[in-house]
């Protein structure tokens, strides 16, 4: 508002009624200057006429002169308040222009606060995939000693303790699980072992002298069961693990593995 106050004095409209202010009165003392004639007298000027004539005459005299300066104060006065109004408006149209600036800059904060939590989530969600993965490589490597391992052999099955008679072959889910090759190395060979073991150990049992068939664990349906959850977490990671994850195929992984639970020839009790 003080700001307002001391610019007030430099706008145009203001000066135009000073100047306008000071032409009306300055045309009004020299009309007070011409000669008048009056109810049959001659006055030299007007100022003398006035010296005597009635108050009412005086007042209407007056009056016209701040009529004439009222009119003019009036069109200066709208004149200024359109100005202000005005200048109010630029400056809410200033105010709304930074706001969007300010509005779009933190759109873009949050945008990049979002990527960046995205992110973190996708990190800590491969962090959790690669251990999910070490996790079943281990159950697969643990689940011949849990009982999952098929033995052939060319020579007769003596006994429990004595065993095979002669040389003997096996096939187990981990025989092709090591610590030299990677996790992404491990479930491709586990996969293509599992693509053909049905039909391996079929083979065994109708060429081997005698063989030896394991009793059914828990061990498959385990690592069926941790497959299905690193298959679930597929809209957790970023695409370059989600593509990783599609090449592991685990779905034909967990396919093989319940077909080869639910084949009653390859387990001991059929052969009971």
């Amino acid at each position: 508002m003080a700001e307002r106050t001391k610019s007030i004095w430099t706008e145009w409209s203001f000066v135009a009624g000073v100047v306008v202010t000071v032409a009306v009165l300055g045309l009004f003392s020299w009309s007070l200057t011409f000669p008048v004639l009056a109810d049959g007298q001659e006055f030299s000027s007007k100022w003398l006429y006035l010296k005597q004539a009635t108050p009412n005459e005086i007042g209407d005299t007056f009056a016209g002169v701040a009529g004439s300066l009222a009119f003019v104060w009036v069109v200066v006065a709208v004149l200024l308040q359109a100005t202000e109004l005005r200048e109010q408006r630029e400056e809410f149209e200033r105010m709304a222009d930074a706001q969007s600036a300010q509005a779009e800059v933190l759109k873009k904060q949050a945008a990049v606060f979002e990527i960046e939590q995205k992110q973190r989530d996708e990190l800590r969600a491969e962090q959790l995939f690669n251990e999910k993965l070490r996790s079943l490589i281990n159950e697969i490597r643990e689940s011949s000693s849990k009982g999952v391992h098929w033995a052939f052999s060319n020579g007769p099955f003596i006994d429990e303790n004595v065993g095979f008679d002669g040389e003997v072959h096996g096939i187990s889910l981990a025989k092709y699980i090591s610590e030299e090759v990677t996790i992404d190395e491990a479930i491709l060979k586990f996969r293509e072992r599992l693509s053909t073991m049905h039909e391996a150990i079929w083979d065994y049992l109708h060429q081997s002298v005698d063989y030896l068939l394991p009793e059914k664990t828990d061990s498959i349906p385990q690592i069926v069961s941790k497959l299905e959850k690193i298959a679930d977490m597929h809209s957790e990671l970023s695409l370059s693990q989600q593509e990783r994850l599609s090449r592991m195929r685990l779905k034909e992984i967990s396919v093989a593995l319940i077909e080869l639970q639910e084949a009653p020839e390859l387990w001991k009790e059929a052969a009971q």
